[in-house]
């Protein structure tokens, strides 16, 4: 018999602030193109999954994509999901091992982050 290798379709790690650069474009009054690069600090989280893959998401994003919720547990051998019993995004019931993540607004995340830094 083959014994299963079971993983979480996706973990999500965050949030963290990250310094992200990108080039404001604009069209002065003699309509000559105008470039300035800016920076700015954003709240990013991190998804990693099972095959070594990992993107790194804004909050905007994580939400579309649905990263936000509980991951589903795969069979990595045929990638079928796994009925372990239960509903597997029911967030009702809080727990140790809970792999869900909770969405902070910027301010909270702020917060959450200078206490884990003062202790």
């Amino acid at each position: 018999m083959v014994d299963r290798v079971l993983k979480a379709r996706y973990k999500t790690v965050g949030p963290t602030k990250t310094k992200l650069k990108y080039t404001h474009c604009w069209m002065d009054e003699n309509k000559a193109l105008q470039q300035e690069i800016r920076e700015k600090e954003v709240n990013t989280w991190m998804v990693y999954m099972p095959q070594g893959h990992s993107i790194r998401v804004q909050k905007d994003e994580l939400i579309r994509l649905g990263f936000h919720l509980k991951p589903r547990i795969v069979d990595m051998l045929t990638g079928d999901i796994v009925d372990l019993g239960g509903d597997p995004y029911d967030l009702d019931v809080p727990s140790e091992d809970d792999n869900s993540i909770n969405i902070l607004d910027d301010d909270e995340a702020d917060d959450a982050t200078s206490s884990k830094k003062g202790k």
